[in-house]
């Protein structure tokens, strides 16, 4: 299910960029006018030099303040939550959402594979530096 990969972002995949931190996860909001429903699972992707949540064809931007949140939601909760909400750009209304539930081992392997993926791209960019 989470799987460590480098992957080409296409346009026709959709960004949720913005989010809002709950008790028992991440509420992660994409204005799009039409979107499927797609959730089948989440991993943790690479892709230049960014590291995304990824869900179907909904990408997320995965930073350490949201990885922080889902540790501390981890450490407080069984069952974490990522949920991907589609609304109108113009009015904000929410038009889609889907929700993945995970256990605690899962939420880690998220964190895991983040912090695994910054080290990577700090080492890259410091042997950029240094050549």
């Amino acid at each position: 299910m989470h799987q460590l990969k480098k992957a080409k972002i296409e346009t026709e995949n959709v960004l949720a960029n913005q989010y809002l931190p709950v008790d028992n996860g991440l509420y992660f909001i994409a204005p799009v006018r039409e979107m499927k429903m797609v959730g089948d699972g989440v991993q943790v992707i690479k892709s230049r030099g960014r590291i995304f949540l990824n869900s179907g064809k909904t990408f997320a931007l995965l930073n350490d303040k949201i990885a922080d949140h889902l540790n501390k939601a981890m450490n407080n909760n069984e069952i974490i939550i990522i949920t991907f909400s589609f609304c109108h750009p113009e009015n904000y209304e929410i038009q889609d959402s889907f929700t993945i539930k995970m256990n605690k081992t899962e939420c880690a392997t998220i964190i895991g594979f983040y912090s695994a993926f910054r080290e990577q791209i700090l080492q890259e960019t410091k042997k950029a530096v240094n050549e």
